[in-house]
C-alpha cells in the first residue's frame, strides 16, 4: 500500500498569503503617496500662478521657448533673424502676462464682490464668520489680501 501524500503545512500556506497581502499593500502604499504628492504639487503650482500671474512660467514659457529654438533650427535662422524671432516672441510673452494680470485683477474684484453680495444677505453676527471663512479659503490663492476683513 502506498502512502497518502500528506497536505502540506498550514502555516507556509499561511506565510505565503502574509506575504501577498504585504506586497499588496506596499503597492497601494506606494500608489496613494505618488498619486497624492502629484496632487499637491500641481496644487501648489496652480495656486503660485494664480497668486503670481507676472511669473510666466510653465507651458507657456516652454512652449515660447520651445518655439524659438523649433524656428532656428528648421529655417536655419542667421543670429539677426533668431533676434527678431526673439524680439517678437518677448513681445507675445509680455501680452500674456498683462492678459494674466487683468484677468487675476477681475478674479480678485469678482472674488469680493461676491463675499459682499453673500454678506448682504447675512445679519451682521454672521458676517465676520463670513469673512474670516473667505479670507482662509481664498487669501492663499492671492484673490483676498491677507489683512483684508
Amino acid at each position: 500500500m502506498i502512502p497518502e501524500p500528506s497536505p502540506p503545512p498550514t502555516s507556509s500556506r499561511r506565510g505565503l498569503g502574509k506575504a501577498i497581502l504585504l506586497l499588496f499593500g506596499v503597492f497601494l502604499l506606494g500608489n496613494l503617496t505618488g498619486i497624492g504628492g502629484s496632487i499637491v504639487v500641481i496644487l501648489k503650482r496652480f495656486q503660485e500662478n494664480v497668486r503670481h500671474p507676472e511669473l510666466i512660467t510653465g507651458p507657456t514659457s516652454r512652449f515660447l521657448h520651445r518655439t524659438e529654438s523649433q524656428l532656428t533650427q528648421e529655417l536655419h535662422l542667421t543670429p539677426a533673424e533668431q533676434l527678431q524671432v526673439r524680439a517678437e516672441l518677448q513681445k507675445t510673452r509680455d501680452q500674456i502676462i498683462d492678459i494674466r494680470l487683468r484677468r487675476s485683477e477681475e478674479m480678485r474684484q469678482l472674488t469680493r464682490e461676491t463675499i459682499d453680495r453673500i454678506a448682504a444677505n447675512l445679519p451682521p453676527e454672521k458676517q465676520a464668520g463670513l469673512r474670516k471663512h473667505a479670507q482662509k479659503q481664498f487669501a492663499p490663492w492671492g484673490l483676498l489680501e491677507k489683512n483684508s476683513d
